[in-house]
């Protein structure tokens, strides 16, 4: 690096071109809109402002935190009604996705909004723990006697049945074999609510046996985006899995070895943070089947301007509004989940007040518009036509929050709702905006930020070819980088000289913080 930096140095290098044509956007950027923070119920709105006066997390993560937690402890309580003639019900479930780089301190800040679940989930163990001793020897004793049983009819059908078998014949045996097994003992409920990194297999089965409310709250969603049951041969099924659990309908799940069952009446919220480059991944290589089956419409989406970097030490003595969040968290959490004699989850619906429910139908009516041909939201279409159902299921969470299961939705509670969906609707906009670029135009946008980076570093000289080679992208992939260089010529964003025995590279300046 020296070296070429002296080499550059010592050339008698021109001056910067001091004539451009007009420089042509490599995209059109929807530009990053601020998180309309002050939408939020103010009880939520206090604790997300002060975490992020000691984290300095991005403002859009540290408010998918706060909303994940609503949606862990209220969804197992509440379905909200959109329409009572055709009974269009909603669970109060809601699926995150922030797209952020490792190091931007959600699991930190999880750790703060999740608090009050970790709480109640610890004392319940410990409340529960003598009902799980019980079972656990009741299940011993079960299995020995079924064990017993099926040894003495083994040796029945053989002959070789001892005189003192309390058996006189195998159908004896095989009918209290029967009467054992439809009544095996029963394991006693204990909240699991917090899933880390679980697969969509795994997480089906413990929500539909176990706890049939919780979710997987993941800082790192690669190892759920890269795990064994997002291959190839069955991230079709395990993403329809995902989006039935979303609409909160049963799910039967029929299994050769482990025996079927189904999930009914359960509930799931997903909050997860992945790193750019491993949803890109995931998309290349599912993106038709993830967008196709409607997974990716299901999320609100983040992806925030990184604070790295700019995080002074700062500390606070107390955090009350953080406190009093966790507080509500845990008061709506220890009102137990209702069940049929089914085992079933019974959940309540709200309602939407006549001015909540004329303003929800504005809402679904503009979005609607905007989803023909040139509207605002013509290509996120399956994202935007699932935004007045999140705004609704929102709407129930904060109802919650603020005032609890009774009464109808608000008008104050929607319009919060509307407001933070349209955010998240623009967030997706941004994201898979830039997903339709052409695989050229998206190098050549790689390729330049590089260029800049190292422009920066370079004190605002050129930067030689054979910089770019040795350490720039597309190193070992000739053909992408000259098709790079050639997007960046085009549209007028580089120039390239040669100088002596070496060829420079020239920015213009309008893409650079650095004027010649």
């Amino acid at each position: 690096m020296t070296q070429i930096k002296n080499q550059i140095d010592a050339a008698k290098i021109p001056e910067m071109p001091l004539e451009w044509d007009d420089l042509v956007p490599l995209e059109e950027k929807h530009p990053f809109e601020e998180y309309p923070l002050d939408a939020l119920p103010e009880g939520i709105q206090a604790a997300i402002k002060e975490v992020s006066e000691t984290d300095q997390a991005p403002i859009p993560l540290i408010g998918n935190s706060a909303i994940s937690a609503l949606s862990l402890a209220i969804q197992g309580h509440v379905d909200v009604q959109r329409s009572k003639g055709s009974k269009l019900n909603s669970p109060t479930s809601i699926f995150l996705l922030t797209i952020a780089e490792s190091g931007e301190r959600k699991s930190s800040i999880d750790k703060r909004f999740m608090q009050g679940i970790h709480e109640y989930q610890a004392a319940k163990r410990a409340e529960m723990k003598p009902l799980l001793l019980k079972y656990e020897a009741e299940k011993r004793i079960w299995e020995a006697k079924k064990t017993g049983i099926e040894s003495e009819i083994k040796r029945l059908m053989t002959g070789k049945a001892s005189k003192q078998t309390r058996f006189l014949n195998i159908g004896a045996a095989e009918e209290e074999l029967k009467e054992l097994e439809s009544n095996p003992p029963i394991a006693p409920r204990i909240p699991q609510i917090i899933f880390s990194d679980y697969t969509p297999e795994s997480l089906v089965y413990d929500l539909g046996h176990h706890w049939p409310s919780g979710g997987v709250v993941s800082s790192e969603a690669g190892i759920i985006f890269g795990s064994h049951g997002m291959r190839s041969e069955s991230v079709m099924g395990n993403l329809s899995q995902l989006n039935i659990l979303w609409d909160g309908l049963p799910l039967t799940v029929n299994r050769r070895t482990a025996g079927s069952f189904t999930a009914d009446g359960v509930r799931l919220t997903m909050s997860l943070q992945t790193q750019e480059v491993t949803l890109k991944t995931f998309i290349e290589k599912h993106g038709e089947l993830s967008r196709g089956s409607g997974f990716w419409a299901r999320f609100l989406f983040a992806w925030p301007e990184s604070t790295i970097g700019k995080r002074p030490f700062k500390e606070l003595d107390s955090m009350p509004a953080l406190d009093a969040f966790n507080s509500r968290i845990m008061e709506i959490l220890k009102t137990d989940l209702s069940f049929d004699d089914s085992g079933k989850m019974v959940l309540k619906t709200l309602v939407l007040s006549p001015e909540a429910k004329k303003y929800w139908i504005r809402f679904h009516d503009i979005i609607e518009k905007q989803l023909t041909e040139g509207g605002q939201f013509c290509d996120i279409k399956d994202v935007a036509a699932k935004s007045a159902d999140n705004a609704a299921r929102l709407a129930g969470l904060f109802h919650v929050f603020e005032k609890g299961v009774d009464g109808e939705v608000g008008l104050d509670q929607m319009e919060s709702a509307c407001k933070l969906t349209l955010w998240h609707l623009t967030e997706a906009r941004r994201f898979f905006g830039e997903q339709a670029m052409k695989p050229e135009i998206l190098d050549a946008g790689k390729l330049e930020q590089w260029l800049i980076d190292r422009y920066r570093e370079n004190g605002g000289k050129p930067i030689s070819t054979r910089d770019v080679l040795q350490y720039g992208p597309f190193r070992k992939d000739n053909d992408r980088r000259e098709s790079a260089y050639y997007v960046l010529e085009e549209y007028n964003h580089i120039k390239r000289q040669k100088v002596g025995r070496q060829k420079l590279i020239y920015l213009n300046p309008e893409i650079t913080e650095i004027k010649k």
